[in-house]
């Protein structure tokens, strides 16, 4: 069995149908990456506060942590440049 799409715009309708996916689309992947984003602060006050409570010693978990408070930081400004 062989299954053809045909997605063809042939009336001012259709326009408008497509045009309302596309920004519902739109819409629905802004939503997705502020939620990323609220979730990621969140890790990242949580690391903040457990950093600061070992900032004066000299450790690997302090360091493990300034590796993980650099990275939720990249990742939040990679996300915000999609906007």
């Amino acid at each position: 069995m062989v299954v053809s799409l045909v997605n063809e715009v042939n009336s001012f309708e259709e326009k408008i149908v497509l045009s309302s996916k596309s920004e519902f689309i739109s819409e629905f992947a802004r939503g997705y990456f502020e939620a990323e984003i609220i979730e990621k602060e969140t890790q990242l006050n949580e690391y903040l506060n457990a950093y600061n409570a070992i900032r004066e010693k000299d450790s690997f978990n302090r360091q493990y942590i300034e590796t993980i408070i650099y990275l939720l930081k990249s990742e939040i400004i990679g996300i915000q440049k999609m906007f």
